[in-house]
């Protein structure tokens, strides 16, 4: 990132049944600093145990909890 432009963190999540494969085309558009802007997006797009291309975590009731707690270290 060049001097003067701000990197702001943007965490998108999928749904079900969906995947990371959903923000391909958008990635691009927000990492790259348009006219008139002084910052871009840091994208971050964990793909959620269980969904899309991840396995299921068997050993571990991967519950509403552990996602956010795990979401909460990523960012």
């Amino acid at each position: 990132v060049s001097a003067g432009v701000t990197t702001v963190p943007l965490l998108l999540m999928h749904g079900w049944p969906g995947s990371v494969r959903e923000f391909y085309e958008a990635i691009p558009l927000l990492t790259k600093k348009a006219e008139g802007y002084d910052f871009v997006f840091e994208v971050i797009v964990p793909s959620l145990p269980g969904y899309g291309f991840s396995d299921i975590l068997e050993e571990v009731a991967f519950q509403r909890y552990h996602r956010e707690s795990l979401l909460f270290n990523i960012v």
